[in-house]
């Protein structure tokens, strides 16, 4: 009879370990598939979120967190009523509360009510100051009104918290490259996010914003080297040609910016090069052409019209460069009032009706889709105006 009872204590402990051993399996397996998931959410990768999604659902017994992960997913689809029925059935409190705050916040980034989602993310940011995530979704929204200084402190938050992101870093240098004028910063943090191993998607085109910036600064022989990593397409020949250029490698010059040329007729800056490449070999008239064409995608490239201008003086064509440097000078005069309110809707990040007058600018420069930009920004900075000074988001009073 003790033996019997021993031996039922002995398989009753056994199956008990066994049972606990198996939960703290599942813990740990359903802790580590939703990091992994989350992470990938940080980095835009949606197929690895999408199979992280799959292993939870397979996984079975988490149905939080993988309505959380699910409704991501849902996001990244642009499908925003699943996600908002998804979140809906979690409750925002414990180790998910965090997550399901920030991915509200994403819903009303959705639902264009910018205003109140950074009044989310600001409280996730507080509340949570490990979580890079909120500073993430700040910086772009304080990108989206033209607020470039608070969009790269927040950009500075994340790499403080995630020394490893590489798309911080690319962010950051992207601010620095086209909207700060930190050529030093740009190249410095392309650099860093290129350390970083972004994706195999991604890095061909961090690879050519790096050349570029290396370019403005005078860096050819680093260019090329960094350019030799990407597949060939116009741009990347272009760029090369550039580089050749610089180096004074005129014959490999040639070839890459004709290859260029053919491979895509309308790639804008082989145009521009081509043209300052025939001026340089002393052939003013061959450089007319492509000047033109570039000229005919953008009008108001003043710099582009003044290489014009300098071909058709040379060529004897005085009266034409008459007439282009009249046109040249009004589109100077353009994007110098452009660079004005620009400076001053950097410092003064609420500003609407300096954001609305930028778009009006861009539109008359004729870029479309920067004014299409600009005028989203006004519209953001007008809706959280509003708020804080009690009106509807809706009320007229707030006027150009």
């Amino acid at each position: 009879m003790r033996i019997r009872l021993l031996l039922v204590v002995v398989v009753s402990a056994l199956l008990a370990g066994a049972v606990l051993g198996w939960r703290e399996w599942r813990r740990v397996r359903r802790q580590r598939l939703f990091d992994d998931a989350w992470a990938a959410i940080e980095k835009r990768d949606w197929q690895r979120l999408e199979t992280g999604v799959e292993s939870l659902r397979r996984l079975g017994g988490c149905e939080p967190q993988w309505r959380v992960l699910h409704s991501a997913h849902s996001m990244s689809k642009g499908d925003y009523s699943t996600a908002r029925k998804d979140l809906s059935m979690v409750k925002p409190e414990g180790p998910l509360s965090p997550y399901v705050l920030l991915l509200n916040g994403q819903l009303l980034l959705g639902e264009g009510r910018e205003s109140d989602a950074e009044r989310v993310f600001s409280v996730a940011a507080r509340d949570w100051p490990d979580l890079a995530g909120p500073h993430r979704a700040l910086a772009a929204i304080y990108r989206s009104r033209g607020a470039m200084v608070a969009a790269s402190d927040q950009l500075q938050q994340v790499i403080r918290l995630v020394p490893n992101d590489y798309l911080a870093f690319r962010q950051l240098a992207l601010l620095c490259h086209r909207d700060l004028a930190d050529n030093r910063g740009a190249i410095e943090n392309y650099r860093l996010s290129l350390e970083r191993n972004p994706p195999d998607a991604e890095r061909p085109e961090i690879v050519k914003e790096f050349a570029e910036a290396l370019i403005m600064r005078g860096d050819y022989r680093e260019a090329l080297e960094a350019l030799e990593s990407v597949e060939i397409d116009a741009v990347t020949l272009t760029l090369k040609a550039d580089c050749c250029r610089g180096l004074d490698r005129r014959r490999d010059g040639w070839d890459l910016v004709l290859q260029a040329r053919k491979l895509d007729p309308q790639e804008r800056r082989a145009m521009i090069l081509e043209g300052r490449m025939h001026m340089e070999d002393g052939a003013p008239e061959k450089a007319i052409e492509p000047l033109e064409q570039a000229l005919a995608i953008d009008p108001h490239d003043f710099s582009c019209r003044y290489r014009l201008v300098r071909a058709l003086q040379q060529s004897g064509q005085t009266k034409r460069a008459e007439e282009e440097l009249a046109k040249k000078q009004e589109s100077e005069k353009l994007r110098f009032e452009l660079t004005r309110l620009y400076t001053r809707a950097v410092e003064n990040p609420d500003n609407a009706i300096l954001r609305y007058q930028i778009a009006d600018l861009c539109d008359r420069l004729g870029q479309r889709d920067l004014a299409v930009w600009w005028r989203n920004a006004a519209e953001t900075a007008r809706r959280a105006n509003a708020l804080s000074s009690g009106q509807m988001p809706g009320d007229t009073r707030i006027t150009r």
